[in-house]
């Protein structure tokens, strides 16, 4: 099974989510997805899919 995603931050455009994401990836704790965005709340056909697939695509590594 896939972890979960604990926090989400979403954000404005021009509203400092790029570095705060930027900010919370330096902790070596905390893992984020290297891609700018996550588009599966915006886009129909990633929504429509399993979460356990979409997961894998933005946060391909492997659990804890």
């Amino acid at each position: 099974m896939t972890s979960r995603i604990h926090l989400m931050i979403i954000g404005a455009q021009k509203a400092g989510t790029s570095s705060l994401h930027q900010y919370l990836a330096q902790h070596p704790r905390i893992h984020t997805h290297p891609q700018r965005e996550i588009a599966y709340f915006i886009d129909d056909r990633e929504y429509q899919q399993d979460y356990e697939i979409v997961f894998r695509r933005y946060f391909d590594f492997p659990d804890p």
